[in-house]
């Protein structure tokens, strides 16, 4: 079985175009599947981090080159809200549950609050499986990449 953790920048690549886009949709396609051979976990605070991230490139100026016109993310916006609801097969970490690890992640690694929340949800959820399972954390963020490494996650850096 094969399981990944999104942080909020793998998240907005299922509803923005690109770098990486595709790589993520096609993780996502294998964790909706039937046979559930791939699971995919998130953070709950990716949620309002992707709202805001797609909300920041539709008003920049590459919103129409990254498939963001007002009614796509419009679309979008709902689409995000229910994919972190129990239907989805996404399987929510709540920040709350790692607070401390990440106050200790942002100490040794000097990581932005959100980022190592993000780590620290990914730790957790690495830990909360079978004993000797994996979990790579997919990330856009180089620098939260390499304190991902550092806690011990299997990285898949996706292109900024």
């Amino acid at each position: 079985m094969k399981r990944y953790f999104f942080d909020a920048s793998a998240v907005v690549k299922l509803h923005a175009v690109e770098p990486g886009s595709s790589a993520v949709h096609d993780l996502m396609r294998s964790a909706n599947r039937s046979d559930r051979s791939t699971r995919v976990f998130v953070c709950d605070i990716s949620l309002p981090e992707a709202v805001s991230a797609l909300q920041q490139i539709k008003r920049g100026p590459h919103a129409a080159r990254k498939g963001l016109s007002a009614a796509a993310l419009r679309q979008a916006i709902p689409t995000l809200v229910q994919s972190f609801t129990q239907e989805s097969p996404l399987i929510v970490v709540n920040a709350s549950e790692v607070m401390h690890a990440a106050a200790g992640i942002v100490q040794r690694w000097r990581l932005r609050p959100a980022d190592a929340i993000q780590v620290a949800a990914a730790v957790r959820a690495r830990d909360n499986l079978d004993e000797g399972a994996e979990i790579s954390f997919v990330s856009a963020d180089r620098v939260q990449c390499a304190a991902a490494r550092h806690e011990g996650l299997n990285v898949l850096e996706l292109a900024a």
